[in-house]
C-alpha cells in the first residue's frame, strides 16, 4: 500500500509557486556533505524555492514565520540526491510516470537515460517547466548501433541530435568504423559527448586514443583485447586472465577514462541463467514494467541462452574478474559512476536497483565514502553539473535524502529512507 499510496501523490502532486517568506527547514541534521570525507553534526539546513540559502548552527529567526515547514532530523543523517548513471526509459509513456515515482521513493533524484526517445524529450521538458514531478533527467539519443552506418548517414545523426537537444551519443557494441570515426572527429562541433560500449570493431586499446569519455558496463572490458572473454557463445571451461587487470585499469587511467561497472545489470543475467522457476507475474507496478521489459518467460531468452554448465561457468569467472577489476580501478582512483542499466533486466527495479548496486560496490572492497561518490559528486562532475548538484552546500539544489541510519557505517543503509527532498519539498 505504501507504494501505491506514494505513487498517487507524488504523481498528482502539482507544482505551486512559493512566496518569497516561505522556507522548509531541517532541524539537527547529520549532514555527510560529499565534498569531503566528514560528518558535519547537528546542523540546520534552510531551503527556500528550490535552494539551500543557509546551514547554521542555530536557526536565525529571519528563517521562522508562519509559512515555514520544520522537519525535526535529529539522529538522521542527510545526503544528496542519488544518481542513477545508466537507466533506461523505454519508449512506453505510460510508464514513465511510474518509473519516476519509484525512483524518487529511493532517492534517487537524476538519472542519465543511455538510450533516449522523442517521447522522453517531451517527458523530460514537462519536469523541467514543473508541470511533472520527477527526477532531473540527462539523456543520450538512441544507441548508435548500426554496422553498415555510414559517414554520411553518422553526420546527419549529429545534427539530429543537436536540433532535438539530446546531449550524448550512446556508442553501441557493433557501430560501423566509418560511423564511429565520424562521431569521434565530429561530436565536439556539436556539443555532444560520447558516452556507451566498447564498439567491437575499434576494441579497447583504440578506444582510449578516442573522445569517447564513459565506458558503460565493466562487462564490456572482457569482450575485447586483450581478454576477448566471451559469454553465452562459447562453452569452454576457462577463466579471463587476471593478470591483466593492473594493465588494464592502468590503460584506462592513464586516458583519463570513466567507467559505470553496472555489476548489478551483471549479477541479474548470472541470477537468471542460474534460476530455474520464475514467477509468472509481479506486483503492480513491476508487472507493467516487466512486461514491457521481457523479464519472465517466454520472452526472456537469457536461461535459455546460458543452459550449459560451461556457459554459467564463464558467467561465474566473468562477475568475479569484474569485482577484482573495480576493485582495482578504486586502488588506482579511477572515476566510477554508480549506473544499473535498470529496468531493462529481470529484476532490476527503478532507484531500488542503485541501491543494490552501491552494496555490490561494497563487496568488492571500497570504502563507503568512496561508494557514495559513485552516486552523488562523481555523476554530478561528470555530467558537469556540480554547480548545482552532487554535494550539499548553501546554493545547491535542494535534492537531499533523509536516512535513519548513517551509510559511511554500512552502505546498506542508503536503504533506509525517512524523507526524500525534491527541489527544496518533501515528497
Amino acid at each position: 500500500m505504501r507504494f501505491i499510496l506514494l505513487l498517487f501523490v507524488v504523481l498528482t502532486t502539482s507544482s505551486c509557486s512559493s512566496d518569497q517568506n516561505e522556507y522548509t527547514v531541517l532541524k539537527n541534521c547529520n549532514i555527510i556533505p560529499m565534498y569531503k570525507d566528514t560528518i558535519l553534526v547537528k546542523k540546520n539546513i534552510i531551503m527556500q524555492n528550490d535552494r539551500i540559502v543557509a546551514i547554521e548552527d542555530k536557526i536565525d529567526g529571519n528563517y521562522l514565520n508562519s509559512k515555514t515547514i520544520t522537519i525535526d532530523c535529529s539522529n538522521k543523517f542527510i545526503i544528496p540526491g542519488l544518481f542513477d548513471s545508466h537507466f533506461h526509459y523505454g519508449r512506453k509513456e505510460t510508464l514513465y510516470k511510474v518509473s519516476d515515482s519509484l525512483l524518487l521513493n529511493y532517492g534517487v533524484t537524476n538519472v542519465f537515460s543511455l538510450h533516449g526517445s522523442d517521447e522522453l524529450l517531451t517527458h523530460k521538458k514537462k519536469i523541467d517547466n514543473a508541470e511533472l514531478i520527477g527526477p532531473k533527467i540527462i539523456s543520450s539519443g538512441r544507441n548508435q548501433r548500426a554496422d553498415d552506418l555510414t559517414a554520411e548517414e553518422a553526420l546527419q545523426q549529429l545534427k539530429n541530435h543537436k536540433e532535438k537537444g539530446f546531449e550524448y551519443i550512446k556508442i553501441y557494441t557493433h557501430l560501423s568504423e566509418a560511423a564511429f570515426e565520424v562521431y569521434n572527429n565530429k561530436a565536439k562541433e556539436y556539443n555532444l559527448r560520447l558516452v556507451g560500449h566498447i564498439p567491437r570493431k575499434i576494441g579497447f586499446y583504440q578506444l582510449m586514443d578516442t573522445n569517447q569519455e564513459l565506458i558503460c558496463h565493466t562487462e564490456e572490458i572482457l569482450y575485447n583485447e586483450p581478454l576477448n572473454y566471451l559469454m553465452g557463445v562459447d562453452d569452454t571451461v576457462t577463466e579471463p586472465n587476471y593478470q591483466l587487470i593492473d594493465t588494464i585499469v592502468s590503460t584506462l587511467k592513464k586516458n583519463s577514462k570513466w567507467v559505470s561497472p553496472t555489476l548489478v545489470a551483471f549479477k541479474s543475467i548470472l541470477t537468471q541463467a542460474q534460476k530455474t522457476n520464475f514467477p509468472s507475474e509481479l506486483n503492480p507496478p513491476l508487472n507493467e514494467i516487466a512486461s514491457y521489459w521481457n523479464w519472465l518467460p517466454p520472452k526472456n531468452q537469457i536461461p535459455t541462452k546460458f543452459s550449459t554448465k560451461g556457459k554459467q561457468f564463464r558467467l561465474e569467472k566473468g562477475y568475479l574478474f569484474q569485482k577484482l577489476l573495480v576493485k582495482e580501478m578504486n586502488n588506482q582512483n579511477l572515476s566510477l559512476l554508480a549506473g544499473t542499466d535498470s529496468p531493462a533486466l529481470f529484476n532490476l527495479t527503478p532507484g531500488k536497483s542503485l541501491h543494490r548496486e552501491l552494496q555490490l560496490l561494497g563487496s568488492c572492497g571500497i570504502s563507503e565514502y568512496e561508494i557514495l561518490k559513485t552516486a552523488t559528486i562523481n555523476p554530478a562532475q561528470f555530467l558537469r553539473l556540480d554547480k548545482d548538484y552532487g554535494t550539499i552546500e548553501i546554493n545547491k539544489i535542494a535534492n537531499l535524502v533523509i536516512l535513519n541510519k548513517n551509510p559511511l557505517i554500512n552502505i546498506g543503509n542508503t536503504e533506509e529512507i525517512y524523507k526524500v527532498i525534491l527541489n527544496g519539498k518533501q515528497l
